[in-house]
């Protein structure tokens, strides 16, 4: 289950991270923020870091050739982007959301999905066949892989990617990034098996798009979104199936 809002928070000290300092980290604060980011993003988003933990500006000066207005800039940018909450006279954690704020974070993903299942379903070109074969290719050998038990490369959003593309609303997308980076903190926090029920519903997905079915395409998305709110152990339920 996910902490409750009181739940003791994981110990302060940030894990050492595999990046290194490199000539990528070189050249104005504007780029070394940049960079900072997606590096401090990466480790939110994957888990490394953990919920609740702080991120101490001086171990990342110790880490990383940047001065403090790169590092507190990245901070910020991570705060904006919803993954990160700054405390008054505490500094910066990594956001943890308590059951019922997981609750409504998936429900507005659900909204997302299905507006973008719709207007895929409405949208899709037969001519993008192909494309499709092999997306669901990819997909059959990250099942096997996750049967394996071994990591596959899907939560990089290769499905959501072509969701989005087939939809094709720029302003929907926009939106869905920040939501998307969001939710898979706790996918990848408090998914303790392969999901593999939740990935083979993305072919259930694609199929009805497919057929320019709208409202099997709905109904796909919303099966995914639940099936996933159990990978995570959320109880709650969001749907309202009556």
């Amino acid at each position: 289950m996910p902490p409750s809002p009181t739940a003791k928070p994981p110990a302060d000290v940030l894990p050492s991270g595999s990046e290194k300092a490199s000539p990528a980290f070189s050249g104005s604060d504007f780029h070394a923020a940049g960079a900072l980011t997606a590096v401090l993003r990466k480790r939110i988003i994957s888990g490394e870091y953990k919920l609740g933990q702080r991120i101490i500006e001086r171990d990342l000066r110790e880490e990383f050739p940047f001065s403090n207005g790169p590092i507190r800039e990245a901070l910020q940018q991570l705060v904006s982007e919803g993954l990160a909450e700054r405390e008054h006279f505490k500094g910066v954690r990594v956001v943890n959301l308590n059951e019922q704020g997981i609750a409504d974070l998936f429900m507005v993903r659900l909204a997302l999905l299905e507006g973008a299942a719709e207007q895929a379903a409405r949208r899709f070109d037969p001519a993008s066949l192909p494309n499709v074969e092999r997306l669901k290719q990819d997909l059959r050998e990250v099942i096997k892989k996750a049967k394996r038990g071994e990591q596959g490369e899907w939560v990089s959003g290769r499905f959501s990617s072509w969701l989005l593309e087939t939809a094709d609303n720029r302003l929907l997308r926009e939106i869905w990034v920040k939501n998307m980076q969001l939710t898979l903190v706790y996918v990848n926090s408090f998914t303790k098996s392969p999901r593999v029920k939740s990935l083979e519903l993305n072919f259930e997905v694609i199929d009805a798009i497919c057929a320019h079915d709208v409202q099997a395409a709905r109904r796909a998305v919303r099966k995914m979104t639940r099936q996933t709110l159990t990978d995570i152990g959320v109880k709650v339920d969001i749907f309202d199936d009556s």
